[in-house]
C-alpha cells in the first residue's frame, strides 16, 4: 500500500485512456470513409497525438543533477519545511478555489483536462475534470459533502452537428460512494496515523491539494530547491524522487501490467510555490529521456489558475445526486480493508512532520 501516491497519478491517465478506447471502438464500427477521416479537434502542439513512431512532443525539457546523488540534508529538510507551511496555509482559509488545467503524454499520444477545484471545510470538496478526444468526451466528478465521497466517470460521445450547449446523456457512466468519517476514523486508529492518514486520504481523494502534498512528502526525497520565474511570476521551486522502498512495491502491486505501465510512472516530481501565498500554483511529474546530460520532460502536470481564498460557497457546490438508472458501487469496505493492511505496513517514523489532516483547534 505504501504505492498508493504513486498509483494515484495514474487515475486520470487511465480515465483518458478508456476515452480513446471508446473513440477507437467507434471508428471501426464507423463506415469506411468515416473511421478514415481524421475526427481529432484542432489541438495545439501538446495535445496532437503523434505518429505510432514517434515520442509525443515533450511539454518541458530540463536538466539535472543525476538522480543518484545523495540529497542535502539542509536542502531536505527546507523542502520539508516549505511543503508544511503550504499545507498549513491552506487548512487555515475557510474555502479555496481555481481552475485546473491538467496536460499529460501518454505513450504515443497526449491530451489537455480542463477543470475546477473547490474546497471547503475538510473534507468538504469538489473536483471536476472534462477531456475531449476526438469524437469522445470524458468527465470526472469527485464532490465530498463532508460524510460520502461520490465519484463520477462518464463517457459520452459527440457528433457533427450536436448541440454543444445541451450535455447528453452519456454512453457510459460509473458512480461509487465511499462513507469518508468511518474510513477516516479508521485511518486514525491505526498505527502511524499520520503517514496512514495521508497515504488513505491522497487514495480516497480526500482533502484535494494539501493532502496531495502530505502524500509526496510520505513517498520523496526532496533534493533541490530554488527560486524560479514561470510566467512572469516568481516560485520558489522543490524537486525530488521517489523514495525507493515505494518503487521496490510498485512493480508487483501492478503485476502484468508492470512493464506496460512503465511508459507512463514518473520518475520526480517538481512544485512550483507562489512565493507570496505558498499556494502550489503547478506540479510537474517528470521522466528522464537521456542520461548525458540528465534530461527530464513532464509527462504530467497540473497547472492552477485563478485562485480565490475564503468567498462563501453555495452548499450546492459539494452536492451530487446521482442519476435514477444508475447504481451506486459502495467502496467503503475495500477501504477500510486498505487501512487494516497499512498497520503493517509503514514503519515507525516515516509519517510526514505535519498533519494530513487540519488540527483540531481554529486556524489564526
Amino acid at each position: 500500500m505504501k504505492t498508493l501516491p504513486i498509483l494515484s497519478v495514474l487515475t486520470i491517465v487511465v480515465w483518458a485512456g478508456l476515452v480513446w478506447q471508446q473513440r477507437d471502438a467507434r471508428a471501426l464500427q464507423a463506415e469506411p470513409s468515416e473511421a478514415t477521416e481524421d475526427t481529432s479537434q484542432q489541438a495545439t502542439d501538446d495535445e496532437q497525438p503523434a505518429a505510432d513512431n514517434e515520442e509525443p512532443a515533450p511539454t518541458e525539457e530540463t536538466t539535472a543533477e543525476p538522480t543518484s546523488r545523495q540529497p542535502d540534508p539542509e536542502v531536505a529538510a527546507a523542502c520539508v519545511a516549505l511543503l508544511q507551511q503550504s499545507r498549513d496555509r491552506l487548512y487555515a482559509y475557510d474555502s479555496v478555489q481555481a481552475r485546473i488545467v491538467e496536460r499529460a503524454a501518454i505513450g504515443p499520444r497526449s491530451f489537455t483536462a480542463e477543470g475546477i477545484y473547490i474546497a471547503g471545510t475538510f473534507p468538504q470538496m469538489r473536483l471536476e475534470y472534462t477531456v475531449q478526444v476526438g469524437g469522445s468526451e470524458g468527465k470526472l466528478i469527485e464532490v465530498c459533502d463532508g460524510q460520502i465521497l461520490r465519484s463520477s466517470k462518464e463517457i459520452r460521445s459527440i457528433r457533427p452537428g450536436d448541440d454543444q450547449s445541451t450535455e447528453t446523456a452519456p454512453d457510459e457512466i460509473q458512480v461509487t460512494r465511499k462513507e469518508v468519517q468511518k474510513i477516516l476514523q479508521a485511518g486514525k486508529e491505526a498505527g502511524n496515523a499520520g503517514s496512514t492518514q495521508a497515504i488513505v486520504q491522497a487514495e480516497l481523494g480526500l482533502g484535494g491539494l494539501p493532502t496531495l502534498l502530505a502524500a509526496l512528502e510520505t513517498a520523496m526525497v526532496f533534493d533541490g530547491m530554488r527560486e524560479e520565474t514561470w510566467k512572469g511570476q516568481s516560485y520558489t521551486v522543490i524537486e525530488g524522487q521517489w523514495k525507493q522502498e515505494y518503487l521496490d512495491e510498485l512493480a508487483p502491486k501492478l503485476g502484468q501490467n508492470a512493464q506496460a505501465m512503465s511508459v507512463y510512472m514518473p520518475e520526480r516530481v517538481r512544485v512550483y510555490f507562489d512565493a507570496e501565498t505558498l499556494f502550489p500554483m503547478r506540479i510537474l511529474y517528470l521522466k528522464q529521456y537521456a542520461a548525458e546530460p540528465a534530461t527530464f520532460r513532464a509527462i504530467l502536470s497540473l497547472e492552477m489558475s485563478d485562485v480565490r481564498f475564503n468567498e462563501e460557497l453555495d452548499p450546492e457546490v459539494f452536492r451530487y445526486i446521482p442519476p435514477t438508472n444508475v447504481n451506486e458501487i459502495d467502496e467503503t469496505a475495500a477501504y477500510l480493508r486498505m487501512i487494516e493492511a497499512l498497520r503493517s505496513e509503514i514503519p515507525p517514523g516515516e509519517q510526514p512532520t505535519g498533519p494530513a489532516s487540519p488540527a483540531a483547534e481554529p486556524a489564526p
